[in-house]
């Protein structure tokens, strides 16, 4: 092992800082991740929360109820066409890898360059920088995906101002955006992901994750003072009175005026998204610069027999840069090493040469955590918020309106609380700190199906278990941990898949990819079986596209 106050002071002898800018901090890289995590999420909480806008907007005399079905059907398109994208994704890189395997690829794409065989030379036949070779593919994705939102939200927003717009045009657009928007949020996912990964995970990942469950928290706050606006008497005359909602109403289509309060909302949902353009074009531009000023500077000034083990080489490539300067340079882990020697059976055996870098190979190196993510999901769609929405307060139609109509929305705020907290936990505890953690992670994922039991004697209508703990802060409490531990698996593996792959960005962006795979079909399968039940269940109920 080499000194590290040796290393430390060559590294300060040879001057490594960028003096075409100023490099960002670490507290503004994360913030720029956090930044990401909550636009990631934007559009979906935008369309689903301007719900009532888009009901009055897409309500017709033939069938004045069928605007009530949006949600449905904006849940169905948009996590069915992100699903679609990636596994477009994916297959289109098998058969670009069955196509070279099989000896069917152009010459050009086969042929080795001078300076590619000096690198190959130089790293023992490895190519340790992959990440300049794929030419920053997975942050050309995030800049196109959120160019879409943005196109799709500046589009929305002009139509709130537009009353005369026809209503099947309307209707079009919408469904329309909210397809590109489903796809775009896949997308921006993925290339998120993988930029996320060449950062500490605490710095990268972490954060990018903390800010989706923080986006989560705003808007279900939001929704409960919204709840709280309005009055209680709905919520008695559909629960606390033997009359139905349905007796003696005829719906009717009101004239629509401009909304002013979607009309805000998406406009500050547009500046966001340019504040989030914004900010990663500052780190694209950070990860350019130190991969051609500062890595370069700290490859020359390594003593070559640091780079004799693994070890050394993985603690220079992160801990020196960092203290080197901590307030104002941060280093892409660049040297951490290729997987292998002793610490192949803490981090996973990836694939470890050039010949390896395969959508299959990758699946095979992180295929717990993509199962971990899987069963996670699954297990949430279970409980919530199908069976969340029907939990019962002890003081229901008794109590004030903390037990009443405000319960529901608590709840919600208190899931996305829990979430966030575990998912804060697992950034700070850190994947480096848990010996055998794949296997570990996905019986932890397996075992949360300990909750269903336990949910099963929270207060319900019609429910065939009678109620043995008769407390809402039972509920409560059961349903903050059963949030943490989702935030806390979700965070651990996206922040251990990269750990289990050699640092490279194509296929930290397959990773990325398949993690992020696995997201989407889960969130679309519960979106298409939602949508089949409520046909079966009311199979002449109109939808907004018959008309």
């Amino acid at each position: 092992m080499v000194d590290h106050d040796i290393m430390m002071e060559e590294v300060a002898d040879h001057d490594v800082s960028p003096r075409r800018t100023p490099a960002l901090s670490i507290g503004n890289i994360s913030f720029i991740f956090y930044l990401l995590g909550i636009g990631s999420l934007l559009p979906w909480n935008a369309f689903i929360n301007a719900n009532e806008y888009f009901q009055s907007r897409l309500c017709s005399e033939s069938s004045p109820n069928e605007g009530g079905l949006v949600e449905l059907w904006f849940g169905l398109i948009f996590n069915v066409t992100g699903a679609l994208t990636l596994g477009v994704f994916l297959a289109v890189d098998r058969y670009k890898e069955k196509r070279e395997s099989s000896g069917n690829a152009t010459a050009a794409d086969q042929v080795v360059s001078e300076e590619d065989q000096t690198e190959l030379e130089r790293n023992g036949g490895q190519v340790m920088d992959n990440s300049k070779r794929n030419d920053s593919h997975s942050r050309q994705m995030v800049y196109s995906s959120l160019s879409l939102y943005l196109v799709v939200f500046l589009l929305t927003t002009v139509m709130v101002l537009v009353p005369s717009v026809q209503r099947s045009t309307f209707l079009t657009l919408t469904l329309s955006g909210i397809g590109v928007c489903g796809a775009s949020m896949a997308v921006t996912g993925t290339g998120v992901t993988a930029v996320a990964a060449m950062f500490p995970p605490s710095i990268g990942i972490s954060s990018y994750f903390s800010g989706q469950a923080t986006g989560g928290v705003v808007v279900a706050i939001a929704n409960v003072i919204v709840a709280f606006a309005e009055s209680p008497d709905k919520f008695h005359d559909e629960h606390c009175s033997r009359h139905s909602k349905e007796d003696g109403q005829i719906g009717h289509c009101p004239v629509y005026e401009t909304d002013l309060a979607s009309l805000s909302y998406f406009s500050v949902g547009c500046l966001f998204l340019v504040a989030c353009l914004v900010g990663f074009h500052q780190l694209d531009r950070h990860i350019r610069i130190s991969n051609s000023t500062l890595t370069q500077g700290i490859e020359e000034s390594i003593p070559e027999e640091s780079v004799e083990s693994n070890a050394g080489r993985e603690q220079f490539g992160t801990e020196i840069v960092l203290d080197a300067d901590f307030n104002a340079d941060l280093s892409i882990d660049l040297q951490q090493p290729l997987l292998g020697g002793e610490d192949s059976m803490e981090r996973g055996a990836g694939p470890s040469s050039v010949n390896e870098r395969s959508t299959s190979a990758v699946w095979r190196a992180i295929f717990l955590p993509v199962l971990s993510i899987f069963i996670t999901l699954f297990i949430v769609i279970i409980i919530t918020p199908s069976w969340v929405v029907n939990i019962e307060s002890t003081g229901r139609c008794a109590g004030g309106r903390l037990q009443n109509d405000l319960f529901v929305p608590i709840l919600f705020v208190v899931f996305n609380s829990g979430d966030l907290v575990g998912r804060v936990i697992a950034g700070k505890l850190g994947p480096e700190k848990i010996k055998h953690l794949p296997k570990k992670l996905f019986a932890f994922s397996v075992s949360r199906i300990l909750f269903l039991p336990l949910f099963l004697l929270c207060p319900a209508p019609n429910s065939v278990i009678p109620v043995i703990i008769n407390s809402d802060a039972y509920t409560i409490l059961l349903l903050f941990l059963f949030a943490l531990s989702n935030g806390f698996s979700i965070n651990m593996s996206f922040m251990l898949f990269p750990r289990l792959l050699p640092d490279d960005e194509y296929l930290h962006e397959i990773g990325s990819t398949i993690m992020n795979f696995s997201l989407a079909l889960v969130y679309s399968a519960e979106a298409s079986f939602h949508s089949a039940m409520f046909h079966l269940q009311h199979p002449n109920t109109d939808t907004p596209i018959d008309d």
